[in-house]
């Protein structure tokens, strides 16, 4: 990994915190006080992981085997996990 490409997953990341953290402050004034928000983790990952064959499932893609990719490509990406709840 390059120091420059290194530098933006770090400013970033940093960002993506902040932003979590100010949802998970929203969310734990609301009605959804039992949700939180986190960045996208292997427990999310697997969570993910065992939807592949719900009924319910609207989008085809591999996140356990493609999300490591999808990561190191976009050092800018918005991504977000929710745990709890519904």
């Amino acid at each position: 990994m390059q120091l420059t490409h290194r530098d933006a997953e770090n400013r970033y990341t940093s960002i993506r915190q902040a932003v979590l953290d100010e949802v998970n402050k929203d969310l734990a004034h609301s009605k959804q006080g039992k949700l939180k928000a986190t960045l996208i983790n292997q427990s999310a990952l697997t969570q993910a992981d065992k939807w592949s064959y719900s009924p319910n499932r609207r989008v085809d893609w591999e996140w356990f085997k493609g999300y490591a990719s999808f990561k190191f490509r976009h050092p800018k990406r918005c991504n977000c996990s929710k745990s709890g709840g519904i």
